[in-house]
């Protein structure tokens, strides 16, 4: 009988294999990757720099604006292009979803740009190069109703024409330059998020992202409370007092400080701009907006 174990048993390694050892490959590394949310992202960057590489290709893919983009436009390049052509911000749910690695189906594509000719000239674009059509509305669910913006929806119907499969796109033209109504006009801090047509900032990363609180920018109100509870349901708590922990300075809520979107507390990520052609407007208008 020991001729027949030896005969069939594998022989024993040396160097039993570790978990280490396997994130060594690629696949393995960025399969378990997928699975954490940015915290785990973040607190593995911090624990060792040995897989800073595999890491690093990770996040390129993970944060791949042309794939995200590609849910509600066929071209996503050229989309990009008429974004800084018209100097307009991707924000709202699609730039909370995208630096937090996750994709609900029922949301739309929120974006600001200047009222008159940039808001025109983009919706017109959207219409002839992307197959929308436009339904004005009013109102729009992440900005006060009082600062005189104008809403269009933009609809595109999926290509197996089925109506729960549409798309749509929020152009929201703002009264001032962009910047200035998300900062001044968002409800809440988890969606003070800008995509631009090169860089993406998350304004109060930490609390957002680490920490899942959001703190009240507004007054509470009936519309504002159902926001609230839409986004507790996504997992983040609400706050409306700032905790103590929260007021240290290395922490991106500043009572006392001034701050700006292009500041060390931003998250900043540079996005691949192949293929896109350089918006005239330089990037010190948008990361010197201040608040």
């Amino acid at each position: 009988t020991n001729s027949w174990d030896n005969r069939v048993a594998p022989p024993r390694s040396q160097h039993p294999v570790q978990l280490v050892d396997l994130l060594e490959n690629y696949a393995v590394f960025d399969s378990l990757c997928s699975h954490l949310d940015v915290a785990g992202i973040d607190t593995l960057r911090k624990v060792t720099k040995r897989w800073s590489g595999h890491l690093s290709a990770h996040l390129t893919e993970r944060w791949n604006i042309n794939k995200k983009l590609r849910r509600f436009v066929t071209h996503p390049k050229e989309f990009r292009t008429e974004l800084g052509y018209w100097d307009a911000l991707i924000s709202g749910s699609f730039a909370l979803q995208f630096f937090d690695g996750v994709v609900w189906e029922e949301s739309d594509l929120d974006i600001f740009v200047e009222y008159g000719a940039d808001a025109t000239g983009l919706g017109e674009y959207l219409v002839r190069d992307e197959s929308y059509k436009s339904v004005k509305i009013q109102g729009h669910e992440l900005l006060t109703d009082t600062l005189g913006n104008q809403t269009t929806t933009y609809i595109r119907s999926s290509r197996d024409g089925i109506p729960e499969k549409q798309t749509k796109i929020q152009i929201v033209a703002t009264r001032g330059i962009p910047i200035q109504a998300i900062l001044r006009g968002f409800y809440t801090t988890a969606v003070v998020n800008i995509i631009t047509w090169n860089k993406a900032y998350s304004v109060f990363p930490d609390c957002t992202f680490l920490e899942r609180k959001t703190y009240m920018l507004q007054p509470l109100d009936d519309w504002f409370g159902a926001q609230l509870v839409k986004y507790s349901s996504r997992g983040w708590m609400t706050l409306e007092t700032q905790w103590e922990e929260d007021k240290k300075p290395s922490h991106s809520l500043q009572d006392s400080t001034q701050r700006r979107v292009g500041d060390s507390h931003t998250w900043t990520i540079a996005l691949n701009t192949d293929g896109v052609e350089t918006s005239l407007t330089p990037d010190y208008v948008i990361e010197y907006a201040c608040f």
